[in-house]
């Protein structure tokens, strides 16, 4: 047995109610394989197998085989499972690498001692200072594995917003908070008083890290004591540096063998170039069906009327003349003009000269940011020179700030005049106010470039394989794609070596492992055949009944997500007044509040939208039935999924099949995979779209939904929902 596989048991059989499952077992190993051999993994793994265990254990091992830069990043999409691998999952893997062995089992008299001074260490490296010996039975401890004395370290390290900065509470202590920002019912009074409440926790916590602050607070109050990292200095150039909390953390992740983040402060690694996170031989990416949107938008920008007038009243606050920051602000509203307010996500040509008010109110931003950097730079209050003491280190503070947010603001419109080829920028409206955004259109090449020729990558999620197949998910995220050739001048005495070798693609396997539970006893799929197309104008109406009655049958306990936020308001209100159970509406209830009020009994029905199509955990008699309005095709108009589909058809590709088909099988599985959480959950997911019995390509989402019984009999489905409310009484 592995000593991946000795971990993993150890740690199932530490758990209370720990069982052995085959398909955690299967992905252990295949893991474990990929990082022993340097060899990409995609991994499908259903709801239950217990994914994050099944690879952090042969994560431990790799981190722990004592080659140099052995760390392994963990990547998840969600702040609930990088909480839930911190608090539960990596604390119980420490456990279960104890002193002498395994989880507290002796050596095994066969185990390999390790070489002289290494007392209870590992075989191949000298012992650490400290260690101990191992208990009778295990000398040297397991050849292969640190030994005792030195305990797992693991770390989750975030985007630097998430940290308090103290050199932005000085500036934020001297002059007060920024009046323009909206801080909600307590205005400007009440954030002047959480503020103070940060300050005092400023001098108490070790962390600075926002989910430890006291109390709730805004968005707009926490913008108030942290800086985004285009709005950082640098250490070094802060004087506050020595004491930043975010690189404190940057510190301790640089010292763990574990670290956990998010996709997006991973993707802010590759497009610098690989400067934010520590060195690291391995990643794994948790939730990876999210990975090509994230990173599209990770690598481009993102460019609001509200950033450019902040970046001028920063530049002013710095000492820069109020003249010449007006026209930045008076900029910024010529380009709040330019962009409109369009009713959907709407596609814009700046390369092209297609949108030439656009482009020149970007001009005109772009050649003010850069005056208006300069003069801060070169005025007595830049980031050289000044008075020393308190007054002085604010007032390098905010020039410092400033500074760094009007280069950045500059660097990025300059990216969306001269935008690269494979991207496209679009206006859209976010609660009424207008944004420019730029993407990456295919992130393939850019990971085949960045990503994988310096680490071992492990994708895994419930969903990766479209119809059984992983060969889209692979291209989309660059694994059939070869490295870009490197210009080399030194080959060799004839110049040839290894610059006349063929670039390849990177060696992938992909599986899928097998799910703990029976769907096939445990729930079903109904497909209402009999409504009409869902473009027909009888569709809400027809879909709204059938829903109500199904509602009805179930006695609440139903999630219904939908497509549109248009057709779930409009559903609920219709059904909210038919009553006779309680109507749970999205947005119109913080999030939490929402799910506890769910959870609080069985007489509810949740109406949601995309946001709670995944990530989302109901188990037991809470949820019984999961309605689904329509299959979620991406927006017709969506100009990313338009730029997609257009370098589909230039590769000579079938647009839909290459594009909408992935997007909405994945997305309907993991709407579907709401039902079935745990071996005793029964129920029905009920989809109200006839098309996914009638059309040719149901075969591709069928293949990608769980394995549920199906039919088409309402009344049965009645039937089934009514048998299991009045089992539960």
């Amino acid at each position: 047995m592995s000593e991946a596989a000795e971990t993993l048991a150890a740690v199932i059989a530490a758990k209370p109610g720990g069982e052995n499952r085959p398909g955690q077992e299967a992905m252990c190993a295949a893991v474990d394989a990929a990082l022993a051999s340097g060899e990409h993994l995609l991994v499908e793994a259903p709801t239950g197998v217990g994914k994050s265990l099944a690879y952090l254990a042969p994560a431990v091992a790799h981190a722990r085989s004592g080659a140099a830069d052995a760390r392994v990043v963990v990547v998840t999409a969600t702040k609930g499972l990088q909480e839930q691998l911190i608090r539960d999952d990596l604390p119980a893997l420490a456990a279960a690498v104890s002193p002498g062995g395994i989880s507290g089992r002796p050596g095994y008299p066969g185990d390999t001692p390790g070489p002289p001074g290494s007392p209870g260490g590992i075989s191949g490296r000298p012992g650490y200072p400290g260690d101990t010996p191992g208990p009778p039975g295990s000398p040297g401890g397991i050849s292969g594995r640190p030994g005792p004395g030195r305990p797992l370290r693991f770390a989750m390290l975030k985007g630097r917003s998430n940290y308090l900065c103290r050199a932005k509470l000085d500036v934020t202590m001297v002059d007060g908070v920024e009046a323009r920002l909206d801080f909600g019912d307590d205005g400007v009074s009440g954030a002047l008083e959480a503020v103070q409440r940060l300050a005092e926790w400023a001098e108490k916590t070790e962390t600075g890290d926002r989910t430890d602050a006291p109390g709730a607070m805004s968005d707009g109050v926490w913008s108030q004591v942290s800086v985004d990292p285009g709005e950082c200095p640098g250490a070094a150039a802060c004087h506050a540096g020595d004491a930043c909390f975010a690189e404190a953390a940057r510190e301790r992740a640089a010292a763990a063998e574990i670290v956990v983040v998010n996709t997006h402060l991973y993707a802010a690694h590759l497009a610098s170039g690989g400067n934010v996170l520590p060195p690291h031989t391995a990643v794994v990416f948790d939730e990876a069906h999210t990975l090509e949107d994230t990173f599209a938008g990770a690598f481009g920008v993102r460019l609001t009327p509200f950033r450019v007038r902040r970046a001028a009243a920063r530049a002013r606050a710095a000492g820069v003349a109020a003249d010449l920051t007006r026209r930045l602000e008076r900029a910024g509203e010529a380009l709040e003009a330019a962009l409109g307010a369009p009713p959907e996500a709407t596609r814009v040509d700046l390369a092209g000269g297609g949108d030439g008010e656009l482009a020149s109110a970007l001009t005109t931003v772009a050649a003010l940011a850069r005056e208006v950097h300069g003069t801060l730079r070169r005025s007595e209050l830049g980031l050289v020179g000044g008075s020393g003491g308190g007054g002085g280190d604010v007032a390098r503070a905010k020039a410092a700030q400033a500074a760094r947010l009007l280069d950045g603001l500059a660097d990025d419109v300059a990216l969306l005049l001269d935008p690269p080829p494979n991207s496209v920028a679009w206006v859209e409206s976010n609660r009424g106010r207008p944004e420019l955004h730029q993407a990456t259109v295919d992130v393939g090449p850019t990971l085949a470039a960045r990503l994988y020729p310096g680490v071992t990558v492990v994708a895994t999620s419930a969903t990766l394989a479209t119809g059984g197949r992983f060969d889209p998910l692979a291209r989309r995220l660059g694994l059939t794609l070869p490295p870009p050739e490197v210009d080399d001048d030194d080959g060799g005495e004839d110049g040839g070596g290894a610059a006349d070798v063929e670039p390849t693609p990177p060696v992938h396997r992909a599986i899928s492992v097998p799910s703990p539970f029976d769907h096939a006893r445990q729930g079903w799929l109904y497909v209402a055949r009999h409504l009409p197309e869902p473009n027909d104008p009888r569709f809400p109406e027809a879909m709204a009944e059938e829903l109500h009655e199904l509602i009805t049958a179930a006695g609440g306990r139903t999630l219904a997500l939908f497509t549109s936020r248009a057709a779930m308001e409009r559903t609920a209100d219709t059904l909210a007044a038919r009553g006779g159970y309680e109507v749970l509406v999205q947005d119109r209830l913080p999030r939490p509040e929402l799910l506890a009020r769910f959870r609080s009994g069985p007489g509810s029905a949740l109406f949601a939208t995309q946001g709670f199509w995944q990530g989302v955990d109901l188990p037991g008699h809470l949820c019984r039935l999961v309605a689904i309005d329509r299959i979620p095709f991406p927006r017709p108009t969506d100009p990313l999924v338009a730029a997609r589909r257009a370098a589909a058809t230039a590769r000579r590709e079938n647009d839909f099949a290459a594009v909408d088909l992935p997007a909405a099988a994945t997305l309907l599985a993991q709407g579907a995979g709401r039902l079935i959480r745990t071996t005793t959950d029964s129920g029905v997911v009920a989809v109200f779209d006839r098309r996914l019995a009638t059309k040719s390509y149901r075969q591709t989402l069928l293949a990608t939904l769980p394995p549920l019984r199906r039919t088409i009999d309402r009344a049965q489905m009645v039937a089934v929902l009514s048998g299991l409310r009045e089992a539960e009484g």
